[in-house]
């Protein structure tokens, strides 16, 4: 199951991922990106590895969308988590 985090239409918040389970020994996070949907914005990517980060904005109240970071590591592994972001007052 898909994890679910809030956020309201005006607000600009920081979402985060956590690879460190997903990567092996001495691995790091290369490079991140985000893809979201039209009606969100991705406001800039971090790495502070194994976390990557990026500020969402937008969204109309009671909406749900899905939001992927994509990482290339150290070791060249592409790898990808997805979740969903519900708009909500």
């Amino acid at each position: 199951m898909m994890d679910v985090k809030l956020k309201t239409p005006a607000e600009d918040k920081r979402f985060e991922m956590d690879w460190s389970g997903r990567l092996d020994a001495g691995e790091t996070v290369s490079s991140s990106s985000w893809v979201v949907s039209s009606e969100l914005t991705s406001l800039g990517a971090n790495i502070a590895s194994p976390l990557t980060s990026t500020k969402i904005g937008g969204g109309v109240e009671g909406s749900r969308h899905l939001v992927t970071n994509q990482i290339t590591t150290s070791a060249g592994n592409t790898l990808e988590e997805t979740f969903v972001v519900s708009v909500e007052k």
